[in-house]
């Protein structure tokens, strides 16, 4: 729960960072291998490594998605694919029209099916890739793609406009511009990386040092200096600024951690262990921040287990909805299962981000949840199921703090909300036509307090952390409007005979 990557101004360096030990290693890497082996045989080395490095990046986009997307073991390989279209031409013929053509395809293919609820780079990075090589291998220099000026002006900037073309996004992003503004950044782009390739970055410094005052005309040392001083400020400060007053909304505004992803698989909330738990919060990220909620509800009194990690939707069957972390989410899907078979809680509470199940498992995701409702119902003696909070499309909390700090900053909160309500009712209407005796559907009604679903809690302050999830103060207004509500009097009356 970083910020947002649409919030960070230079994210795009991390392909600059991967591209510098890429160009450092592999030339160490010719050296010592051409030293050791025959030609033949370091062609066939880097083959094999760009193999190994395709696979790494397969299985580690499951197991770790992050890792897999930033480091170069799984992002190596892609570079090694142009050393394999030099060390392995093909002689094209008459074919290099086709071959061109076919490359050309899986470059416009790629933007059509990686989309960002992709899992990337994976075997799916291979699509532009081979499209890339394929282009590489044709030789088509006839094609007036190949050979048009424009083109041929805009691959010249490439690099320039790809320095460029992020912080564009994260304005667009940061003051909720329209889609349609996308028309005027790109070509704003391409300018700015004409202007930063023609007159900053094929500049010529006089780089001789025939003597050490001669490195006193050098500008870069000038500039290396100038960023060395400003960084080592930022560092012995703590990264102190004019907006100090802001401190205090970032301590109360916070992602509440308690439980969530944590290695116990029987976290207690509140942490109690000469007390039995009476119940058992089980979810994904979505459960996890309803961990204050629980605290607020329990009063130090009763315990409840927490099991939530991200992505970890409870499900009793479904692999694919055990996202991010596979095998922990196995882990306590078990935990789960056997416990509620085993009728050991009296209480169940099932959180998730219902729209997110549905829009990667559609029907068949809702059946798999409408099951596990079915399973806790008959092995507890009440089962709560929370509505998902409001979806935005801004980061509600970061949004907040930006208007306190200048009115040139959007101040509007921004909803991206249909599904989730779409999603919310079909799930009322499922567990409403199901007649339970003992399932309870926790509406948005009950936990904003009204009909009204504010984006403010009475004090003022958001609800929601980024997108979706709950701060910690929003989970604790959550929680005393609940006690509000007619819904929670069976909950009290249990939780009170538990005394």
């Amino acid at each position: 729960f970083a910020t947002s990557a649409h919030e960070k101004w230079l994210l795009h360096t991390w392909s600059l960072a991967v591209e510098m030990q890429f160009y450092f290693l592999y030339p160490i890497l010719l050296i010592f291998l051409t030293k050791k082996f025959s030609f033949i045989n370091v062609k066939r080395i880097l083959l094999i490594a760009t193999l190994i490095s395709f696979i790494i990046g397969i299985i580690a986009t499951k197991l770790w998605a992050s890792g897999a997307y930033y480091l170069l073991p799984s992002r190596g390989w892609q570079l090694l694919v142009g050393a394999i279209a030099y060390l392995y031409p093909w002689q094209t013929n008459n074919n290099n029209k086709i071959i061109f053509y076919t490359g050309l395809l899986l470059i416009i293919t790629s933007c059509f099916v990686v989309d960002k609820t992709s899992l990337y780079p994976g075997y799916l990075a291979s699509i532009p890739v081979i499209g890339a090589f394929l282009v590489i291998q044709s030789q088509h220099n006839n094609s007036i793609l190949a050979t048009n000026s424009s083109l041929q002006k805009i691959g010249t900037w490439s690099y320039s406009i790809y320095l460029w073309h992020w912080p564009l996004v994260v304005i667009m992003h940061l003051f909720a511009l329209n889609n349609y503004w996308a028309y005027v950044a790109m070509p704003l782009a391409i300018f700015l990386g004409f202007l930063s390739y023609n007159y900053v970055e094929t500049i010529r410094f006089n780089l001789s040092t025939k003597a050490v005052t001669t490195l006193f005309n050098s500008l870069p040392i000038y500039c290396v200096f100038f960023i060395g001083l400003i960084g080592s400020y930022i560092n012995l400060t703590n990264g102190k600024n004019a907006n100090e007053f802001l401190r205090p909304y970032r301590q109360v505004l916070k992602y509440p951690r308690y439980c969530h992803d944590s290695k116990n698989i029987n976290c207690q909330i509140p942490c109690n262990l000469n007390k039995k738990p009476i119940g058992l919060l089980w979810g994904d990220s979505y459960a996890g921040y309803l961990d204050p909620f629980v605290k607020t509800l329990l009063n130090e009194k009763n315990v409840f287990i927490s099991r939530s990690t991200s992505r970890s939707f409870p499900s009793l069957t479904i692999d694919s909805m055990l996202e991010c972390n596979p095998e922990k989410c196995r882990e306590q899907r078990i935990a789960c299962i056997e416990d509620i078979q085993n009728n050991t809680y009296d209480i169940i509470f099932l959180a998730g981000d219902w729209s997110c199940i549905y829009k990667r498992n559609k029907d068949k995701g809702f059946d798999a949840i409408i099951e596990t409702i079915d399973f806790c119902a008959m092995h507890a003696k009440l089962v709560y199921f929370f509505a998902t909070p409001i979806y935005y499309k801004t980061h509600v909390t970061d949004t907040f703090i930006r208007s306190q700090i200048s009115l040139l900053y959007p101040h509007k909160i921004i909803r991206d909300d249909k599904l989730a309500q779409k999603i919310n009712k079909k799930f009322k209407q499922a567990i409403a036509s199901k007649n339970y005796k003992n399932v309870y559907f926790v509406d948005r009604d009950i936990l904003y307090g009204s009909q009204i679903h504010q984006d403010l809690t009475p004090k003022g302050l958001p609800y929601t952390f980024d997108d979706g999830h709950l701060t910690e103060i929003g989970s604790i207004a959550f929680a005393k409007n609940f006690m509000r509500s007619k819904l929670f009097l069976p909950l009290k009356k249990l939780l009170d005979s538990n005394l």
